[in-house]
């Protein structure tokens, strides 16, 4: 894992189109919002196979990556946990999801948030 600090990582959003830019670092913005609310910090922000990471605390959560999936903005979280699972069966129809990896941004809001904040209070849950 190679650490980055808050200064470098915007390079990495210059790389990618305009709109998927905007929107993952709208995203980035809702993951810190809603790590505020829910009490869950300090989070670390690194890259991850060369996509812009958030690190919760290692007993919170899991990480959330944002990249693109298919030239669209997406979420993505470890393959092992049900994060995406749980996430398609309460919002299937309204937002779009691949494999049990990732959330394609731009779908029901409501998807987004709830991604998010399972993925930062993972551990707290099990």
């Amino acid at each position: 894992m190679l650490d980055m600090t808050l200064t470098t990582l915007p390079a990495v959003f210059d790389d990618m189109p305009e709109a998927e830019a905007a929107t993952l670092l709208e995203a980035r913005d809702l993951i810190y919002a809603e790590a505020a609310r829910l009490g869950v910090g300090p989070l670390e922000e690194t890259l991850k196979w060369g996509q812009p990471s958030v690190v919760p605390p290692k007993k919170s959560g899991t990480t959330i990556r944002l990249g693109l999936l298919g030239g669209k903005a997406a979420l993505f979280v470890h393959c092992q946990t049900t994060i995406i699972d749980q996430a398609r069966e309460l919002f299937g129809g309204v937002a779009e999801f691949s494999g049990n990896r990732a959330l394609v941004l731009g779908g029901d809001p409501r998807a987004t948030t709830h991604v998010i904040c399972a993925a930062l209070t993972y551990y707290q849950k099990r």
